[in-house]
């Protein structure tokens, strides 16, 4: 039987309407935020087993899920303003802030931009606070080096970085459900086919896959250079109480990445889970959950 979830909207000053699942009545909330590839849809396993004990808000960030994308944007930060921004207009003054690989980076701008907004940071699998490289590997098993693009505009006209944009707006469900199946949930697969086709139909509703691409390379808050610029710092700033996950199997956010936030970071506490991949809130669900009711 289909998996239905469903979600609210709201509307924004800035012009976007961001669609949202609000679940459970806690004064303790949780702001919930997905990552690449995903929607608040794709986090409702985690959704439910929390409701009980804090009011979780998952929105679409814009340009995925069922959220809009009236404006283009190029940096991680616009996103977290559109999260700020909705707390707002939600009368939501203060959230631990919860963000799953990309999610986790919109989640470190959100408490740049409003300290007093974010009780604590706590990351699935966050990316790094000097941005994110995938590992591609040539036929040796050697790390490619990285192509540096001079703009947003270069890098759109590469057809190496259209492949997945492309595959996305023809809605090609066969490559998107081999990226779940092969590289999200690769240590333990997912049995249940209902919910597997809701994370295909959400994704394929992502328009914003080279907007993404630009803002992995381009984040970095650390105080050292990446290969596109300078770190501004600005991890340092960031004072709240943090949690990061570090799965023993991710092969999407690597060890490194996830060091790289244990080392920057202000005394995060490290939350160590075995048998799980990039998909940590999935694949251990009870732990995860164990993990948050424990520290936030």
């Amino acid at each position: 039987m289909k998996v239905s979830v469903e979600k609210q909207f709201i509307d924004l000053i800035n012009g976007e309407r961001l669609a949202y699942i609000d679940k459970g009545e806690s004064d303790n909330v949780i702001l919930l935020i997905h990552g690449n590839m995903a929607s608040a849809a794709t986090m409702i396993t985690l959704i439910d087993a929390l409701k009980d004990d804090y009011r979780v808000i998952a929105p679409d960030m814009r340009g995925f899920g069922d959220s809009s994308l009236v404006h283009d944007f190029t940096e991680l930060k616009e996103l977290a303003f559109d999260l700020f921004l909705m707390l707002k207009e939600m009368k939501v003054d203060k959230a631990h802030v919860m963000g799953w690989s990309t999610g986790f980076g919109v989640a470190m701008e959100l408490a740049l931009i409003a300290p007093e907004m974010v009780k604590s940071l706590y990351s699935l699998e966050g990316m790094s606070v000097k941005g994110y490289y995938s590992r591609r590997l040539d036929k040796d098993g050697n790390v490619l080096k990285h192509k540096v693009f001079e703009s947003y505009e270069d890098m759109k006209k590469d057809p190496n970085m259209r492949f997945v944009p492309d595959a996305l707006a023809r809605g090609d469900r066969d490559f998107v459900k081999g990226i779940w199946k092969n590289l999200l949930l690769h240590v333990k697969p997912l049995e249940d086919e209902d919910l597997l086709d809701l994370y295909i139909d959400e994704t394929l509703k992502e328009r914003v896959q080279m907007n993404v691409n630009w803002m992995w390379v381009n984040f970095n808050i650390s105080n050292e250079s990446n290969l596109y610029r300078k770190g501004t710092g600005q991890m340092r700033d960031i004072k709240c109480p943090i949690y990061l996950t570090l799965s023993d199997q991710d092969n999407v956010v690597y060890a490194d990445m996830v060091e790289e936030n244990i080392k920057m970071l202000n005394n995060p506490k490290v939350i160590e889970v075995k048998d799980a991949g990039h998909c940590v809130h999935i694949d251990q669900l009870d732990v995860i959950v164990k993990s948050i009711k424990e520290n936030l």
